[in-house]
């Protein structure tokens, strides 16, 4: 007797779908890792605009040039407040598909699990068929000669 466990292709298809929310997490926190390095530049950059602005106006700038380095300021603000706000929309996309991952993980454990008891179910039926077939065999050498 041959095992076969009747819901394998049913265990297939949940390693796919685990692996492809695996992907999907994966990518989601490449993503999110690229964000966090734009910001971490975005700030150097926003720190280094606002010495340079202190350093000029030590030195006495004009009106204009006060302008232009608030107007520089400003836009590197709205860059790091819409990065932040990806950020956010990214961290909730990661927890939704961190919790669909440890879901189908959780169902091909299930399966495999019900793979196992089916498999050890399987070889307990096929030994005690043996048995039963050693039993008979005794049996029936044990009628045909008393003497053994």
């Amino acid at each position: 007797m041959r095992f076969r466990f009747r819901l394998e292709s049913i265990l297939k298809l949940r390693e796919h779908e685990e692996e492809l929310a695996r992907e999907k997490l994966l990518r989601i926190r490449t993503e999110i890792s690229d964000l966090e390095e734009r910001l971490s530049n975005l700030e150097f950059e926003e720190s280094k605009y606002k010495r340079k602005m202190m350093e000029s106006m030590r030195k006495g700038v004009s009106g204009g040039e006060i302008r232009e380095w608030i107007l520089i300021l400003d836009l590197l603000k709205m860059e790091r407040d819409s990065i932040l706000n990806d950020l956010r929309k990214l961290r909730d996309m990661e927890q939704k598909a961190l919790d669909d991952y440890l879901d189908k993980r959780k169902e091909r454990k299930a399966l495999e699990k019900l793979k196992e008891r089916s498999l050890r179910d399987h070889l307990e039926e096929i030994e005690r068929a043996e048995r039963i077939s050693m039993d008979e065999v005794a049996e029936r050498r044990h009628h045909w000669n008393p003497s053994i």
